[in-house]
């Protein structure tokens, strides 16, 4: 099974068990982005918002690696128009930052990561579309894919920031992962070979990032603009989970994941 070339997913709500909430509604918007020109989105915001749950949405719904009619169906996704139009039709690559780093017990260092990541997604490339790539970055490989084959790729980078959080003072090796992100949302090319771009941070890309992005979205937890239904719960979303026990059903670890987020929203709850 590829790790990270239409990677196949699982049935989000036994994942997610009695916790699952519907934020499909998001796909609509990301539907509507879809081959636009500023089809680059980053959504900034704290830990445990749902950024990586969104991601696993993304991945699910548009997956050509998924068959995930069932589990949409019964979505709010399910009602638009453009629903099944876009139903595991796309290439999609999902890349976790913080997984590559840490997978590693932490040994991956930054000066390695842009290389680590290219070349195993290289080689699933290789093998899936029997072509070998003269040039080993991932820009020219997914350009080669478009010009040669017609191939059009969503790209999900989740965790992006981790690096500038983890090796803050290496700034040789952060400018060489920058110019990997660059490469992929701010060409010219690379608006071509993708269709949708999705990254996910606690910092925003203008922290990071020493040139204009003009083609970015950024969502961040003071302008999530009509994307805001979609992460952490809303006030409606924590009044029926706390009315259908589902707090009460959570484990510890859960509930740990979730209380900083819900510990307010639960009080205001208690209130009414």
């Amino acid at each position: 099974m590829p790790l990270y070339l239409n990677n196949d997913t699982q049935d989000l709500k036994h994942y997610y068990r009695d916790l699952f909430v519907d934020k499909s509604g998001a796909l609509k918007v990301f539907n509507q982005i879809l081959e636009t020109r500023e089809h680059f989105v980053c959504v900034s915001k704290p830990h445990c918002f749902g950024k990586t749950h969104m991601a696993a949405l993304i991945n699910a719904y548009y997956s050509k690696g998924s068959n995930t009619k069932a589990f949409f169906d019964d979505l709010e996704i399910s009602k638009d128009k453009n629903y099944l139009k876009h139903l595991n039709k796309h290439n999609v690559l999902w890349l976790n930052i913080y997984s590559e780093i840490f997978a590693n017990s932490g040994r991956l260092e930054l000066k390695d990561i842009v290389h680590f990541i290219t070349h195993r997604i290289l080689k699933e490339l290789e093998e899936k579309y029997h072509i070998s790539f003269t040039s080993q970055t991932l820009s020219d490989a997914l350009k080669t894919l478009y010009y040669q084959k017609g191939e059009r790729f969503i790209i999900i980078i989740d965790d992006f920031d981790v690096p500038y959080r983890k090796f803050g003072n290496q700034e040789k090796d952060l400018k060489e992962y920058m110019l990997f992100l660059d490469s992929l949302i701010n060409t010219k090319d690379a608006s071509l070979f993708t269709e949708l771009v999705y990254l996910t941070g606690v910092l925003p890309m203008k922290k990071v990032s020493a040139k204009p992005l003009p083609n970015l979205r950024e969502y961040t937890q003071l302008h999530s603009y009509e994307l805001t239904p979609y992460y952490g719960f809303t006030l409606d979303e924590a009044k029926k989970a706390k009315d259908e026990g589902l707090f009460s059903k959570a484990s510890v670890d859960e509930r740990l994941v979730i209380k900083n987020q819900l510990d307010k929203i639960k009080s205001e709850i208690d209130k009414t």
